[in-house]
């Protein structure tokens, strides 16, 4: 019999996962993915030429080569994206970094209107020689730095998690109704489970229990600032959030 962190690696999850994050937008319905503002620095994306988002011509070993014009420290840094990104010329986009050693490690992508941002087109390079003070306005500045709305639509996110309100009997973890599962940013899910327990029920739906969250990652199952390492499997469950559901095989 499959452990509950093999089933979570089953296609079936995977499918599962991917349409709840579709339809809550990519978005966390707690906190609507303030966090990543918080805990992440931020920039304008480009590539070949700004403000036009990022050119689908720069490909780099199956990758997309960015660049996050961060203008609160003043500096470029260079990212390295899925070819299934889905930049297009029309948006531009807000991007939500972490600083590795010689690169930046995009944690979430905001698409913003084109017209929301007021600078002159200019190729990355001339930036880069010239400097990169000066050339937005104040709007430009405070638009892409203003505090993240629950209207935002997102692009890309890292760090989301698939919450399930309740655990059943015999059902699996891509059998449960729509209406049985949220989408949590790491951080949100971490602290929901940090103050309340998921409830168990028998196959007639009635209350038998609860679960204890893992000691470590506190229901999280993964610390997304480590993805580099194991995914950022959360060394404890491996993934299965709870004491009652680690495998100790």
């Amino acid at each position: 019999m499959s452990s509950y962190q093999e089933l979570l690696l089953r296609e079936e999850w995977n499918h599962k996962r991917r349409s709840i994050l579709g339809r809550d937008n990519l978005k966390c319905q707690n906190c609507f993915n303030k966090q990543y503002q918080e805990e992440f620095k931020s920039g304008l994306v480009f590539s070949n030429n700004i403000p036009n988002g990022a050119s689908q011509t720069v490909i780099h070993n199956d990758r997309f080569i960015i660049h996050i014009w961060d203008m609160k420290n003043n500096v470029i840094k260079t990212a390295f994206l899925d070819v299934n990104s889905n930049f297009s010329t029309g948006n531009s986009y807000v991007c939500y970094y972490q600083d590795q050693a010689s690169y930046a490690n995009v944690f979430a992508i905001k698409i913003i209107e084109n017209n929301q941002i007021e600078l002159r087109e200019m190729w990355a390079l001339e930036i880069i020689r010239r400097g990169m003070k000066g050339k937005v306005t104040d709007r430009t500045f405070e638009r892409i730095y203003q505090p993240i709305d629950e209207n935002d639509i997102w692009d890309m996110t890292k760090g989301l998690h698939v919450h399930h309100r309740y655990y059943k009997q015999d059902l699996l973890p891509w059998q449960y109704p729509d209406d049985a599962l949220i989408t949590l940013c790491w951080s949100c899910h971490e602290n929901l489970h940090k103050n309340q327990k998921v409830p168990i029920l028998d196959a007639l739906g009635n209350d038998i229990g609860d679960h204890t969250c893992c000691r470590r990652c506190h229901g999280a199952g993964e610390f997304p600032q480590w993805k580099h390492i194991e995914g950022g499997l959360c060394f404890n469950c491996w993934g299965a959030k709870y004491e009652e559901l680690i495998s100790h095989e």
